[in-house]
């Protein structure tokens, strides 16, 4: 039934489209991984599916293009926006100040925020045999890891950051002696908004570490489901990314997995405002979305959109402003 209603409201977009010209083409990057936003259908329907997957479709039908849909993920997401191979990405995509000064934003469609899982028991254990090495092996660990962090010794030493590990995601091992090894490993995606909350001084106290000590931080994490998994079979302590995907993510490990005693933090460690993303030379696709997006939640279709892909959640009161501030023109 939830099918057929996004079905029919697509329809309803194209016919109410402002635009009277023919469709444009537009090549848009889809995120293949980020449940319950974008990731590819599990079975039949359209190739993606999610918020805001869903969301991305009815704002291009509206603005008057026909979209082409290529799979991104975290990584390649930026190198085929700069290349020039997408237009722009329908993602999980943080609006930031270095970001914005790059390319185009839309208005912010959704707003999440940076959170963690962890394992009480590998945490324990991570934290049990790092503190016993940690005095001895901080000063070498972290000038030996500082080429990998991109940064000096000292820098870490000053500011708390922790480097990271150099090594294959399959056997998660740092190019490091075995007597030299931090041992507390957290999982993170990379080039995504995650990692500046794992490298800042406030997860000194979730660790339980003194500035200048050094966390191993395992930054080929694939996707989420895969940290999920390393989470639940102890190879991490922490995973941090977007507590609805990790949410979302664990919950559907949790099905399968009955001895994984991965929690859930209730901790925000940063809000993450969600928008689409343009490339800078293509401002008229970027003002056309503008549009649409502000119709969108003015006629009640993001409404609808969040009832179906968080059918167990309520928005929060900041997520809840954020629809009644983007329903320009809508008369209650």
């Amino acid at each position: 039934m939830r099918a057929l209603a996004g079905a029919l409201s697509l329809a309803v977009v194209l016919m109410l489209s402002d635009h009277a010209r023919a469709a444009e083409p537009v090549v848009a990057g889809y995120r293949e991984d980020a449940r319950p936003f974008v990731h590819l259908s599990d079975s039949g329907g359209p190739a993606f599916s999610g918020f805001i997957a869903e969301f991305c479709d009815q704002a291009l039908a509206l603005a008057g293009y026909e979209v082409t849909r290529v799979p991104v993920d975290a990584v390649s997401r930026w190198r085929k926006l700069d290349a020039s191979e997408v237009d722009m990405l329908c993602d999980t995509t943080s609006v930031t100040k270095e970001r914005a000064g790059l390319r185009l934003f839309t208005p912010i469609i959704f707003l999440s925020g940076v959170s963690y899982a962890y394992s009480a028991k590998a945490e324990q254990a991570f934290i049990s045999r790092y503190s016993a090495a940690a005095k001895a092996v901080t000063k070498t660990a972290a000038a030996a890891t500082s080429e990998v962090a991109g940064g000096s010794s000292s820098d870490v030493a000053a500011i708390g950051r922790a480097p990271y590990c150099a090594g294959q995601a399959e056997s998660l091992k740092p190019s490091l002696p075995a007597d030299r090894t931090p041992l507390l490993r957290v999982g993170v995606l990379n080039e995504t908004t995650a990692q500046d909350a794992v490298r800042s001084s406030e997860t000194l106290e979730l660790f339980r570490l003194r500035p200048g000590e050094v966390i191993c931080i395992e930054s080929l994490v694939g996707n989420y489901a895969q940290g999920v998994e390393w989470l639940c079979r102890g190879d991490i302590a922490f995973f941090f990314g977007d507590r609805d995907m990790l949410q979302t993510y664990l919950d559907e490990h949790l099905q399968n997995d009955r001895d994984c005693d991965a929690i859930l933090s209730g901790k925000f460690y940063s809000y993450e405002p969600y928008a689409l993303i343009v490339r800078p030379d293509r401002v008229d696709l970027a003002l056309a979305l503008q549009s649409a997006i502000f119709t969108l939640f003015a006629n009640g279709e993001s409404e609808r959109l969040f009832e179906q892909h968080f059918p167990k959640r309520s928005k929060s009161n900041l997520l809840e402003a954020l629809f009644r501030i983007n329903s320009i023109g809508r008369v209650d």
